[in-house]
């Protein structure tokens, strides 16, 4: 059974190389053109931080190029399709904790696309039209899926030196491990220094 939580923190890696995508220009001879990419960004997160006597608290992030003071993020449940958390944007980047615990559940999870119990919608306000989605899920074929972007890097610009294990989509078993399981969906993370003019991400088994 692949962790829920593994399979999720995956969209930050995804996501943050979207987010890139839209920010970068398109070639020396196009300077005076705008990036293809302006559709709206929104996910969300599973916090792995561990405060206040709970963990798994969801987090909406995102990203819109065409910003909106008073835009609304609204997290909503897949099930009873009603809202669940409700945040009026002040700006057109950030992060927000929603303070809603993840309950993890046994479901077996295979290699393909799952939706899981939540989805985020973006709208004009609280009772406007929806501009944008998106599901949380899982992404068991993301490295397939990026084949042309990962195959663009190196090694050395993709993985740092990090924490022995953080990668391991499961906790170690003193009752053996299967390392299939344990290493096919691993956890990615975004890492920022003074000095680093670029995306890196960190990666460790």
């Amino acid at each position: 059974m692949f962790s829920a939580i593994a399979n999720l923190k995956l969209s930050i890696f995804l996501s943050l190389l979207f987010i890139l995508f839209c920010n970068v220009s398109e070639t020396s001879s196009e300077v005076n053109t705008k990036p293809k990419c302006k559709k709206p960004f929104i996910d969300i997160l599973i916090s792995p931080v561990f405060a206040n006597n709970e963990t798994n608290i969801l987090e909406l992030i995102w990203s819109l190029e065409d910003f909106v003071p008073g835009t609304m993020l609204i997290l909503m449940n897949s099930k009873t399709k009603k809202a669940e958390y409700e945040y009026k944007l002040t700006n057109p980047t950030g992060f927000v904790s929603t303070n809603i615990s993840y309950k993890i559940t046994n479901t077996t999870y295979g290699f393909k696309k799952q939706a899981l119990d939540y989805y985020v919608e973006l709208k004009a306000s609280a009772s406007g039209p929806v501009i944008c989605s998106s599901n949380m899920e899982t992404n068991p074929t993301w490295m397939q899926d990026n084949a042309a972007v990962l195959s663009k890097l190196s090694i050395r610009e993709m993985f740092i030196p990090g924490t022995h294990d953080s990668g391991a989509s499961t906790e170690e078993d003193d009752n053996g491990e299967q390392r299939v399981q344990k290493y096919v969906m691993t956890q990615v993370s975004h890492y920022t220094a003074p000095g680093f003019t670029h995306m890196t991400f960190w990666s460790n088994i």
